[in-house]
């Protein structure tokens, strides 16, 4: 069922650049791609939903998304989420101050 509309909506963000409801269906790609447990496949769809819409309402739980998929992959260093709406979240290097390690909220979970 979830490959079916994971079809879809890459088609939507392919054919679709400019779309206002791109950034819905990127994060839906993410979600959808984390339920099936390809945590490596959600990261870029949420990474793009961040970083070309980072003021949308959807942007700083797609950084939230991001830091879980990491902690799924046991990747710890990359396991951050964003403090600030402009940030260069997740983007490769951490900017001092900007983020915080999810993985105390993950223990204490």
């Amino acid at each position: 069922q979830y490959q079916s509309a994971i079809s879809i909506f890459k088609n939507f963000v392919q054919d679709y650049p400019k779309h206002k409801l791109r950034i819905d269906a990127l994060f839906r790609l993410g979600e959808m791609s984390y339920s099936l447990a390809a945590y490596k496949d959600a990261i870029p769809y949420y990474r793009e939903a961040y970083e070309k819409h980072p003021l949308n309402d959807l942007a700083g739980e797609a950084a939230y998304w991001i830091g879980e998929s990491y902690l799924k992959l046991n990747d710890v260093q990359n396991a951050q989420i964003c403090k600030g709406w402009q940030s260069d979240l997740c983007a490769g290097g951490a900017v001092p101050g900007l983020f915080e390690l999810v993985v105390p909220a993950i223990i204490s979970y």
